[in-house]
């Protein structure tokens, strides 16, 4: 019995050093050993014309963690995330929700070594929106462009920004962006490159979109069936990582926080909008009283436009300014779930507090039916967009890019490829292999109880055993070239890759 228990004191003793070992690892490569390196209030600056590019060095530390937990019952805790106010585990970045901003000039090197805290789990980190050209093994794809981080590992990412914007980052292993693993990503361009400069005074304010659940994401994949909030359905939508949640059977609210923003009458203020919603709804974002003027979509520069709404998409970034012209005052930022999320009035609320006005809105509460009519930015349909009828919408392709690219789109490409992608409907077949003996297809349910596969290009997706990028001729279930067989079977499923020359 003494040795059993000497035995698992030694495994007990392994197991707490390697859980916490790499935070005192040091790198000690040659190349490394000449950089000065930045910290992200280094970085975060006024940007210039003709400045030395910075070594921007950042660590983000991933582990299992609580909302509403132990830490916010420390006065003054950094480390307590509130959310909506019901408490549930979440997998964030240096206990923060979102994670810690990064804030860089064009041309920076950013660094960021990811330390994974979170036993018996994969991670990676993905760089929405930049182009890692030159950098491409720093993309954070899970067995594409780089192995996953393992428990108790660290992996450093090290590239350069090569494209301004508003961008942001998120993980790439399953559904962990749902739990939390998020962040803004902006990359400023110097006076010279920004041809919006004079249009507005301050460039401060990032309003983070999140969805949100209340409990692991794990717990919602393949999805429930016959529980009331079917599929992957959003419960809640955070602004900056807060908000109130209202349950609609018991009609209760939480006593969260509410973002608030600060302005200053008489001032043009550059705002980034993020959204980073995991699930298939959209999001309808308004702020009381302002007109929105269009600035910015993904990172593009575009000729301005005014509109009262922006409906927004996942992993889209739409730039406007705001011209703070009303009284000093403070008004309603809202946000409305649209799609799947209407069906449950799924909205959050901020504030946009002016200087030396009052910590709360003079208006009463909005509901989610307390919209406004006006000119809405990417609205529901679509067939607006190729008509000319005249209709308070402003669509994607009536925005004018700011780049003259007329030489560009007059070229007759060389080829043209048709990538059509759908979902496989197990449910719509006359015979449903799903739940057959001895065979274990993918599925995920949505909230119509039906058992659905992505497809891509009439192939679903397997993921390879190892990185493409770098092992791409070991085993694995790569799809064979120009190879018909998947037309001849009900479902096929393998890495499907295309080579930009053949």
């Amino acid at each position: 019995m003494f040795k059993n228990i000497m035995k698992f004191h030694v495994f007990f003793v392994l197991l707490i050093y390697t859980q916490f070992s790499y935070s005192y690892r040091s790198w000690k490569e040659s190349k490394y050993s000449s950089i000065v390196f930045s910290s992200p209030e280094e970085c975060a600056r006024n940007c210039t014309d003709n400045e030395q590019p910075k070594n921007c060095y950042y660590v983000f530390h991933i582990e299992f963690y609580t909302t509403v937990g132990p830490a916010c019952d420390i006065q003054g805790s950094n480390q307590c995330i509130v959310a909506d106010g019901i408490e549930k585990t979440l997998i964030p970045i240096n206990r923060q929700l979102p994670g810690p901003p990064i804030e860089v000039c064009l041309n920076d090197r950013v660094i960021v070594d990811v330390q994974n805290a979170a036993m018996g789990m994969e991670v990676t980190m993905h760089w929405h929106g930049l182009f890692q050209n030159g950098f491409q093994f720093y993309d954070g794809v899970p067995y594409v462009t780089q192995c996953p981080i393992a428990s108790s590992s660290t992996f450093r990412y090290d590239f350069v920004v090569k494209n301004s914007g508003t961008h942001f980052y998120h993980s790439h292993i399953s559904t962990h962006m749902l739990d939390g693993q998020i962040g803004s990503f902006i990359v400023k361009d110097p006076p010279s490159k920004n041809p919006h400069r004079n249009l507005y005074d301050k460039d401060e304010i990032v309003i983070f979109l999140s969805d949100w659940i209340h409990e692991l994401s794990f717990e919602r994949f393949p999805g429930y069936y016959r529980y009331n909030i079917l599929g992957q359905s959003a419960q809640n939508i955070l602004i900056n990582g807060l908000g109130n949640y209202t349950n609609l059977k018991t009609g209760k609210t939480t006593n969260g926080s509410l973002k608030v923003f600060t302005v200053k009458k008489g001032e043009r203020h550059r705002i980034r909008m993020i959204n980073s919603f995991s699930t298939v709804c959209l999001a309808e974002l308004r702020i009381e009283k302002h007109k929105l003027i269009i600035i910015a979509q993904d990172g593009e520069n575009v000729k301005p436009k005014p509109v009262d709404k922006i409906v927004s998409s996942t992993g889209e970034r739409v730039d406007f300014i705001l011209v703070a012209n009303q009284s000093v005052d403070s008004y309603w930022i809202q946000v409305r779930g649209l799609g799947e999320c209407a069906e449950t009035f799924v909205q959050q609320l901020a504030i946009l507090k002016y200087e030396n006005g009052p910590s709360q809105p003079s208006t009463p509460l909005l509901n989610y039916n307390d919209t406004i009519d006006g000119v809405t930015y990417n609205g529901l349909n679509g067939t607006l967009c190729n008509t000319n009828i005249t209709e308070p919408v402003l669509c994607v392709n009536q925005l004018e890019s700011l780049e003259n690219e007329n030489d560009l789109l007059k070229v007759e490409p060389d080829e043209r490829h048709i990538l059509p992608f759908w979902f496989f409907n197990y449910t719509d077949t006359s015979e449903n292999k799903l739940f057959n003996s001895s065979s274990y297809l993918p599925f995920f349910s949505v909230n119509d109880r039906s058992q659905l596969l992505s497809i891509f290009n009439d192939i679903a997706f397997e993921s390879p055993a190892s990185n493409l990028l770098t092992q791409s001729s070991s085993y694995q279930a790569i799809c064979k070239k120009k190879s018909t067989e998947h037309l001849h079977r009900t479902l096929y499923m393998c890495a499907n890759y295309q080579n930009k020359i053949e």
